[in-house]
């Protein structure tokens, strides 16, 4: 059986989306609640070691600490936690001892870029070389120990930053792209599936098993990339914006 290979979460809160990470509508479109997250984890932990899908949490909010990390742990599990530096120790989110505390217990930590920008696509090259490079540094010094994996805010993936990400010692960069598998300059682009706070646990199972739903969910995907790709990805956004408000 195949397998997905990456999950996308951000947080898991216990009574309110606002508890943990960013606050705004549209990222708490992707928060779970902690029951639904451990019976999705429940789910992972049944299947075989090598059927396992990696999961990864994105942003640096506390629930990375405080709810999803001893969730992982009672099932035998690790996560990938993608720090948005410039947020470290601020309101909802993980402080220095915390992140390093993740490190020590066998969780992976990455970078979210500094200041986790909604358009990084607007930033010019150097702009960007900076927002890694710093948010590389300050990790590496806090966990002692080397930055090799990022993820990219919003999904924005722009493959000549594959350039300094060498430099920097990145060996993946994980995008919101399903079923992404890219090799550029020696980095490896890894798409990854987002889970929604709306996905059921009869969908999640058909996303571990890359069935009928999670079938139809990439061709949506390929479909809204292909938009993008025409617009451009400031436009794409704007419309993003407009349909989010609307949402539920």
């Amino acid at each position: 059986m195949d397998k997905i290979e990456i999950l996308m979460y951000h947080d898991v809160y216990r009574e309110s989306p606002l508890e943990s990470g960013f606050p705004s509508k549209g990222a708490c479109y992707y928060k779970v609640s902690e029951g639904a997250f451990e019976r999705q984890v429940r789910a992972i932990a049944s299947y075989e070691d090598d059927n396992r899908p990696t999961l990864t949490f994105d942003d640096g909010g506390t629930s990375f600490y405080t709810i999803i990390a001893p969730i992982l742990e009672k099932y035998n599990l690790k996560g990938v936690f993608f720090i948005a530096t410039d947020y470290i120790g601020k309101d909802g989110f993980m402080t220095l001892e915390q992140m390093r505390e993740l490190a020590e217990r066998g969780h992976i930590i990455g970078s979210h870029s500094c200041s986790h920008n909604a358009d990084m696509g607007s930033l010019s090259f150097d702009e960007r070389r900076r927002e890694w490079t710093d948010s590389v540094m300050v990790l590496n010094e806090i966990i002692g120990q080397p930055i090799t994996c990022i993820s990219v805010p919003n999904g924005y993936v722009n493959y000549e930053d594959s350039v300094f990400f060498k430099e920097l010692g990145i060996t993946t960069v994980y995008t919101s792209k399903i079923g992404e598998y890219k090799n550029r300059e020696e980095i490896l682009f890894v798409g990854r599936y987002g889970i929604k706070k709306s996905l059921t646990i009869e969908n999640f199972n058909s996303v571990l098993c890359k069935g009928g739903f999670y079938k139809k969910e990439k061709l949506i995907q390929d479909s809204v990339n292909l938009v993008k790709s025409v617009l451009g990805q400031n436009i794409y956004g704007k419309i993003k914006s407009v349909i989010r408000k609307h949402q539920k």
